[in-house]
């Protein structure tokens, strides 16, 4: 031990370093730096709302100021300030970009920079930032049916009952999406054309208690690698001022690509109501079905 101090002492007093200090700060540098988890980002919006927000940070938070925002590199697709503003002692702020030329469907990339003169040089954070940008692109697949085994097994009335449902897909970055209006949110008009479902929900009455908004609630489920998975979704009605109704996952369900269905079995989704049991949903106590087509809900009632 001794040996190897005294080697280090010496080496360290060797007439042959040449230090140099590295490149230093700018006086009143911002060391602005963007604020995202990774330097590649994958962003995916829905038709109509094609923007998203971009989060800047800097270290030099004392005084107000401007940092510079550059493109890199990308498409010719989006719109972007130049500069973002700070107020004295703010140390985050956001830019918002949007993709008034851009086609839903279609990927799209955009590299963001620091201006040089705002940048950091060894502050953390990125200087340069890189986005995968695309528009869902929902086509319709077909008229399916729902049954709930949420809000009747809730509720205390027939779990079983279909209800008929407009299904649209889309496929993202993560696999294929499906989405649907909740039928909870509307008063029953009967049954499709079909014969096979009903329109709304047949429970939904003001003299039950039951009241629904007649607003657009979508449904989303997404199939991912795990199962599927039920997005949080607002239900669009309300018992007795308890509060609107809310289906969260609770574990995922599965998707049969083959039969054309999708089941999450009882206790993988829970139900709560805004004013009566809020963050602490009920396990559901029968299964849920979602079934792609009139065929695959046909098929299923044959087999039972």
């Amino acid at each position: 031990m001794m040996m190897l101090t005294a080697a280090l002492a010496f080496t360290a007093c060797s007439d042959d370093d040449n230090f140099s200090a590295g490149e230093q700060e700018k006086a009143g540098t911002q060391s602005a730096y963007f604020n995202t988890p990774t330097y590649m980002n994958a962003v995916e919006v829905e038709p109509g709302s094609e923007a998203f927000q971009v989060e800047v940070s800097r270290w030099n938070t004392a005084n107000a100021a401007s940092v510079g925002i550059v493109k890199v590199d990308g498409d010719d697709v989006f719109d972007f300030p130049s500069t973002v503003d700070f107020a004295a002692g703010e140390a985050t702020a956001t830019i918002t970009v949007t993709a008034p030329r851009a086609d839903a469907g279609v990927n799209y990339s955009l590299v963001l920079g620091i201006a040089d003169a705002d940048r950091s040089i060894y502050g953390q954070g990125f200087r340069e930032v890189a986005f995968d940008f695309s528009i869902m692109m929902w086509e319709s697949i077909d008229t399916g049916y729902f049954i709930d085994g949420c809000i009747g097994t809730f509720w205390g009335v027939d779990p079983t009952i279909p209800m008929a449902v407009e299904i649209e897909k889309t496929t993202t970055a993560a696999g294929d999406r499906f989405r649907f209006e909740s039928p909870f949110a509307y008063e029953s008009t009967g049954v499709d054309e079909a014969g096979l479902g009903y329109i709304g929900y047949p429970y939904n009455s003001n003299a039950d208690g039951l009241t629904c908004d007649g607003q657009s609630h979508m449904i989303v489920i997404d199939i991912t690698s795990k199962g599927a998975l039920w997005n949080t979704t607002d239900l669009g009605n309300d018992w007795n001022g308890y509060g609107m109704f809310t289906i969260s996952p609770l574990a995922y369900g599965v998707y049969d690509a083959g039969q054309g269905n999708i089941v999450f079995p009882a206790g993988s989704l829970g139900v709560e109501m805004a004013n009566y049991n809020p963050g602490d949903p009920e396990p559901t106590a029968t299964d849920t079905y979602l079934f792609l087509s009139a065929e695959a809900f046909l098929n299923a009632m044959e087999g039972e």
